[in-house]
């Protein structure tokens, strides 16, 4: 994982809330984004008490999209 997970992952009886967690980047979606939703959802299928999963945002945006800063890097490397 990165060097912050992107994600707050709490678990009320069978639901398991998956929180966006970077307001100050308006939750966008990077490389550590995809990394940690991959991570979860495995996660969350072997767990047999969840049968749910509600995800939400911190901050003013659920999310401003893709990072078009890290993505950008990846066409600089062609």
């Amino acid at each position: 994982m990165s060097e912050m997970d992107p994600f707050k992952v709490e678990q009320d009886g069978h639901i398991a809330w998956l929180t966006l967690n970077r307001p100050d980047q308006r939750n966008v979606m990077g490389f550590a984004f995809f990394e940690g939703l991959t991570k979860y959802f495995a996660h969350f299928d072997d767990d047999s008490n969840v049968r749910g999963v509600v995800i939400k945002a911190e901050g003013k945006s659920f999310t401003a999209g893709l990072d078009l800063v890290e993505f950008g890097s990846l066409l600089e490397e062609e």
